[in-house]
């Protein structure tokens, strides 16, 4: 109010008002009021005229200064509204996913498109952007789950007219994981994906891992070869979702999926699924590019510190706080570690899988645990001085030796995530800080050397194979059985991998053929039951050893051959199906020869029975499973003992 204002209202100014003589209303009516004077007489006509138009002027600057003033304060109050207090969390959690999603979006945009090829997309205006986010997002799920540079990630993209669903394709060669991406950018933060778009993926999956190419776009079908590579090599498919909306995924699309992987792999060992969405990108966006440090608190129960020579903490670790680590973080976690996670389908994985399963709390006892490097750790105050529980601040964490374990517990936690909530696990991180030269590298090492007993090396406990041993000797043959003996084969030599697979596709049922395929190292586990006795007792003898290796060796010989000789899937069910095949072949040609060496055999005929062998087991494969990941095929008991009741009817005829 100024002291024009207080005379109006009949009010005594105050000191500020007294120093105020007019506000901006008032300085406006008395620069009128001037310029009229000056109109009407007295003054200067041009000087009057221009005063008049620069009142205007002023006046019209001033109308717009207020306008934008009051638009700013409407902005802050209204922001001010939209961030809810911490007693509406609902509320600000949204609030917070709007905020997220433009960040996730402006990354894309700067990081991603520019590396990706959009030339094809025809639409134009928000649906061109929308196009080229969804690529982007394909591309930032490919960076987050392989760590992939931008440019290599963005060559994985297949999306486009025509990509049967499928919008992105990489292999990781170190890892020897494919990974299929469909995207979808959602305009609205609170969006997922419609349940067309994922069957519609799941028909692109089974279309590409049965390599039926001419069902996409030329992206994929440039890609053909190296695709069919990938797919032949792979250790693990990852059918990965990943959408920009916070909304969770639905039950339906989830059920969805889990039939497909059902119904393609039973045995859940060679295919999975992974759904990333906002929550997962905003993490990776915080954590900066892939590789960047990690920063997690660590909770232990029961711990213990140890000062010199360098700082560490120990104790035990919830087995869900790993799993939760994992999802959050990925392979990042080992960046250090000498192997990533080798997949769920090994024997050891999948011991650590059925303790969680059956005695998650046992599981302390029966793990080796967990050690990981931190460049600082500090114990946060909460708790005291009591040792039963601690959190630990762990700047630039790393795991360098547990990645079997974590990656197991993650995987477990997709099936029964309840069970790791009983299951505690050894841990202990070391904290780099003021560490000595040469000190990280080797913990890593050694924490990655150290010697390991497996399966095989029970073998050696068996006084069968020291008298195997014997007999070969005599017949001027080397046999090594122990592990770290050369296992070189060649006219005079062989090995008990040799030997176990000869026995075991020889024999008149095809199981022990799919074990051998699935994994050797079972036929191995026990050397006082089957299927070790099945294969390796008293009453197996050298000669009938080396006979059936010198056959089995005729036979592969021969399935190599048509192998290299062939491509797309039916290079597959041969790379793949190779123990089975051989199975099937050594039954007819054992019933021509009637000898276990098939000596009195040309090569022409075990060629023949071999082609013949393959043709009729193609066939019956795209009668009976089109859709089969083949991989998984030849290691599922169940489907192979079908395959090979209907190869047997067919030479019966």
């Amino acid at each position: 109010m100024c002291r024009r204002c207080s005379e109006r209202k009949g009010q005594a100014p105050s000191y500020a008002h007294n120093h105020r003589p007019a506000c901006t209303f008032h300085r406006i009516l008395m620069f009128r009021d001037t310029v009229r004077q000056q109109r009407r007489g007295g003054g200067d006509p041009c000087q009057s005229e221009a005063n008049y138009v620069g009142f205007q002027v002023w006046i019209a600057g001033l109308i717009v200064a207020r306008i934008n003033f009051i638009i700013d304060r409407i902005n802050f109050f209204r922001d001010q509204k939209s961030i809810p207090s911490d007693g509406n969390l609902k509320e600000r959690n949204r609030h917070m996913a709007v905020i997220q999603h433009r960040q996730i979006c402006d990354n894309i945009k700067s990081i991603y498109i520019p590396n990706i090829d959009v030339s094809d997309i025809k639409s134009v205006g928000e649906d061109l952007e929308i196009n080229k986010l969804s690529r982007g997002v394909a591309a930032y799920a490919i960076a987050y789950l392989t760590g992939a540079d931008p440019v290599t990630a963005g060559s994985s993209i297949t999306d486009g007219f025509g990509d049967n669903g499928v919008d992105a394709i990489y292999y990781d060669k170190n890892e020897q994981i494919l990974y299929v991406v469909q995207s979808k950018w959602n305009t609205k933060h609170a969006g997922s994906v419609e349940l067309g778009d994922i069957l519609k993926f799941i028909k692109g999956c089974k279309d590409l891992l049965s390599s039926r190419f001419i069902e996409f776009n030329d992206k994929v079908k440039k890609r053909s070869k190296e695709i069919d590579i990938a797919i032949n090599q792979a250790s693990k498919v990852v059918a990965v979702v990943v959408y920009s909306g916070s909304a969770n995924f639905s039950e339906e699309s989830r059920s969805a999926i889990d039939s497909f992987i059902d119904e393609v792999d039973e045995t859940r060992e060679l295919l999975s699924s992974q759904v990333i969405n906002q929550s997962q990108l905003y993490s990776m966006l915080q954590q900066g590019a892939a590789g960047a440090s990690i920063s997690s608190p660590i909770t232990l129960f029961e711990w213990g510190e140890v000062r010199e020579p360098v700082k560490a903490f120990y104790g035990q670790i919830a087995a869900s706080d790993l799993a939760d680590l994992h999802g959050k973080f990925g392979h990042r976690l080992f960046s250090r570690n000498i192997r990533m996670f080798l997949g769920d389908s090994t024997q050891v994985n999948n011991g650590i899988q059925e303790t969680v399963a059956t005695n998650p709390e046992l599981f302390w006892f029966y793990n080796n645990g967990i050690t990981a490097l931190a460049s600082t750790v500090k114990r946060r105050l909460a708790g005291g001085g009591s040792r039963t529980a601690g959190t630990f601040d762990c700047d630039g964490l790393t795991i360098v030796n547990g990645a079997q374990t974590i990656g197991s517990l993650a995987a477990a936690n997709q099936k029964m995530a309840g069970q790791l909530q009983n299951a505690r696990v050894p841990f202990r991180v070391v904290s780099t800080e003021g560490a000595p030269e040469g000190f990280v590298p080797a913990v890593t090492r050694t924490n990655n050397t150290q010697n390991r007993i497996d399966a095989r090396n029970f073998v050696a406990l068996d006084q069968n194979q020291e008298r195997l041993r014997s007999e070969f000797a005599i017949d001027k043959v080397d046999y090594e059985f122990r592990q770290g003996e050369i296992e070189n084969s060649g006219p005079s030599r062989l090995g008990l991998v040799e030997a176990t697979l000869a026995l075991a596709c020889t024999r008149h049922e095809v199981d022990l053929a799919v074990q051998a395929k699935r994994e050797i190292g079972k036929l191995w586990e026990d050397i006082g039951r089957p299927p070790y006795k099945t294969l390796f007792n008293s009453r197996t003898t050298s000669e009938e050893i080396w006979s059936k290796v010198l056959a089995f060796r005729r036979i592969d010989k021969q399935i190599t051959t048509q192998e290299i000789a062939r491509s797309g899937k039916s290079a597959n069910i041969i790379t793949h199906g190779n123990r089975f095949i051989a199975h099937g072949a050594y039954k007819r040609l054992q019933e021509i020869s009637g000898k276990p060496s098939l000596e009195n055999l040309r090569d022409d005929e075990v060629e023949k029975t071999v082609k013949q062998v393959i043709e009729f087991l193609i066939s019956c494969i795209e009668a009976k499973f089109p859709d089969n990941y083949v991989a998984s095929l030849f290691k599922n008991v169940t489907k192979c003992r079908a395959l090979s009741r209907d190869i047997e009817a067919q030479f019966a005829m």
